[in-house]
């Protein structure tokens, strides 16, 4: 077990790019697991990812999840995608959280039902019918309440690694299709019982905002080099009632969609134009 925190990430494909506004901390470790698609800088030890895998995003979330094969029992981990910067701030609120607790997840500000993350989903292009109607029908088959369901951000996790029966499911789920890791964490997570503590996601530190819309300054990702492949069509938000219908016939539940950002055409049209534009 090493005494220090460790901070981790993973790039693919040449995705991202390790900004060079990072903050290094000398008390903490800092491991990059890479492919060999990027440059080799900053204070990280970089690492081979110890899986082979035909699709580069779903071999990004090996080192994400699995982190009781890559790291020994006991240690305190941090993931962080690999676009965001780390700033000082976020390295001395991390140091504040192992004090007192021993894993914590960030909180989505929009507390999305489970309509309404698959909806997200669909209407960006990440996952087609089939692929929401499988991770649906998976998370059904081993008994998840889809009413309790609450989505988190996972763009930065605080972890003690141990919890293997927790990341060998969250792995397996996430397997389901290409853009699943975060039902499949929710899932999980409830199915488990695994308890994490839960923060506000504008409290560690780090800008994990995206892009408004609009086009305005706000984004965090300042690494991202190159979007990620969708696995929808461009069109298919045209159908998402009957998704939404095919997705009923699993969890039994009215598929009423309650955030304002499906229900008013403005922010629907803003983030498709986001996605697709």
């Amino acid at each position: 077990m090493d005494s220090r925190i460790t901070i981790y990430s993973c790039i693919t494909n040449g995705y991202d790019e390790i900004p060079d506004e990072h903050y290094y901390d000398p008390d903490i470790r800092y491991v990059m697991f890479t492919d060999g698609s990027i440059e080799h800088k900053g204070a990280w030890e970089f690492r081979d990812i110890p899986i082979k895998h035909d699709c580069p995003l779903r071999l990004s979330l090996y080192p994400k999840i699995m982190q009781h094969k890559l790291f020994s029992e006991g240690d305190r981990v941090v993931w962080i995608d690999g676009c965001y910067v780390m700033t000082e701030e976020y390295v001395q609120y991390t140091k504040k959280l192992f004090e007192n607790h021993t894993r914590v997840h960030m909180r989505h500000p929009m507390s999305f039902t489970y309509y309404e993350e698959i909806a997200e989903s669909y209407i960006a292009s990440y996952n087609t019918v089939e692929d929401i109607v499988n991770i649906t029908k998976s998370a059904d088959n081993i008994g998840f309440d889809f009413r309790k369901y609450t989505n988190p951000i996972l763009a930065s996790f605080w972890n003690t690694v141990g919890n293997a029966e927790f990341n060998e499911l969250w792995w397996h789920l996430s397997q389901v299709s290409t853009r699943c890791d975060q039902i499949a964490f929710v899932v999980a997570k409830q199915i488990t019982g695994l308890e994490w503590h839960t923060i506000d996601w504008l409290e560690s530190g780090v800008n994990f905002r995206g892009v408004d819309g609009k086009g305005r300054g706000r984004e965090g990702n300042v690494g991202r080099r190159k979007k990620h492949p969708k696995a929808g069509s461009k069109d298919q938000w045209k159908t998402m009632n009957d998704m939404l219908l095919q997705v009923k016939e699993i969890v039994g539940m009215n598929h009423i969609l309650y955030n304002k950002h499906w229900r008013n055409k403005e922010f629907l049209y803003e983030w498709i134009e986001k996605h697709h534009g």
